[in-house]
């Protein structure tokens, strides 16, 4: 996985939300359909946002995560129906 700051404005007074902006070109479907740095240096320009990052990872690996965090869940949720 690779990470491509964009921007990163200094931290907030602790008063105000801060909004982090992650933008993926996970696969070809959203790569392609989207112009993926134009969303991230639009993101950076709006109200409260704090950091954007487009991040680069590939599709074989999203599969992975989600299906290990699929399952992460739903053994907790068994682990907890078992309680």
């Amino acid at each position: 996985m690779t990470t491509q700051s964009v921007t990163q404005k200094p931290g907030g007074d602790g008063g105000e939300p801060r909004i982090g902006v992650y933008v993926c070109h996970c696969g070809l479907n959203i790569a392609q359909s989207v112009n993926c740095r134009q969303v991230a240096a639009t993101a950076a320009d709006a109200d409260g946002v704090d950091v954007v990052s487009r991040v680069l990872i590939g599709t074989g690996l999203v599969l992975f995560l989600i299906t290990f965090v699929v399952n992460f869940i739903a053994r907790k949720l068994t682990e907890k129906a078992s309680a």
